[in-house]
């Protein structure tokens, strides 16, 4: 995805170009020794609970990740679900 017009192409702390990054939460190795990382890409309501039948949060937006390629300060963004 590419950054929407709402999203500043330079750092407001240094001016320093922006760099997409990728979140990634670590988890377990398998038992094949394959680490089990997940990516952090979806967001949902702070109050929100998991589905009754399938354990999963209701999808609200896509995350998208930049960092400063000077202060390496990480700004995240939020992009709504289009309905």
């Amino acid at each position: 995805m590419t950054p929407s017009s709402t999203q500043p192409e330079a750092c407001p702390d240094c001016g320093a170009p922006l760099q997409a990054i990728k979140l990634f939460a670590h988890g377990p190795e398998s038992l094949v020794g394959l680490a089990l990382d997940s990516d952090v890409t979806f967001y949902t309501a702070d109050g929100a609970e998991r589905g009754t039948w399938s354990g999963k949060y209701t999808i609200d937006g896509q995350v998208q990740a930049y960092m400063c390629t000077s202060c390496r300060r990480i700004f995240l963004y939020g992009e709504p679900v289009q309905e």
